[in-house]
């Protein structure tokens, strides 16, 4: 519902969200495959690590 209102009220650089779309495609199946080979402790730490990056950066 969101993308349809941002579709309707602006224009949209439909390359660039080709670019995401892809992106995220490609990084959704790769991280898929990643995470599924991956220990489950050595997972969960990276998804701790990430999170407090990601937290910090806003912060900061």
């Amino acid at each position: 519902m969101a993308a349809a209102v941002f579709v309707a009220v602006t224009q949209v650089d439909w390359a660039v969200a080709g670019v995401i779309a892809a992106g995220s495609v490609v990084g959704g199946f790769t991280g898929a495959r990643l995470g599924r080979r991956l220990p489950p402790a050595v997972l969960r730490g990276l998804i701790v690590t990430v999170g407090v990056v990601a937290s910090v950066a806003v912060i900061v």
